[in-house]
């Protein structure tokens, strides 16, 4: 499997994760209404939600770190290269991801962005 199709798989795949923990939060914890309640009643449902909720938010931040790794790999396709590579951002983002030196080196040598 290659990678841009590993990738277009976590395209789909992270942002289901993400909302399918988003809803279940919802579902369980009252997120994100409770967060317009008492801090004493947030802390008495967390405390009753016990070792399910606590690994229902490991699997919400999760969700949300895979999102930012997503980000740096579909930067790091030559699928978006040519689609938004006009508008600067991609260059920008490649050069804080790997280095201005390597970034202006692979430039120069014309390799591709992988």
């Amino acid at each position: 499997m290659t990678f841009t199709a590993i990738t277009g798989l976590l395209l789909v795949a992270v942002p289901i994760a993400f909302n399918a923990t988003f809803f279940l939060l919802q579902r369980a914890f009252e997120y994100p209404d409770i967060l317009r309640k008492p801090t004493d009643y947030i802390l008495q449902r967390f405390k009753e939600g016990g070792a399910p909720l606590r690994r229902l938010w490991y699997a919400f931040a999760l969700s949300a770190v895979w999102t930012i790794l997503l980000c740096l790999a579909v930067v790091q396709t030559d699928v978006v290269n040519p689609l938004f590579g006009w508008l600067g951002i991609v260059p920008a983002i490649w050069e804080s991801a790997i280095g201005h030196e390597r970034a202006a080196a692979s430039r120069r040598l014309g390799v591709p962005n992988s």
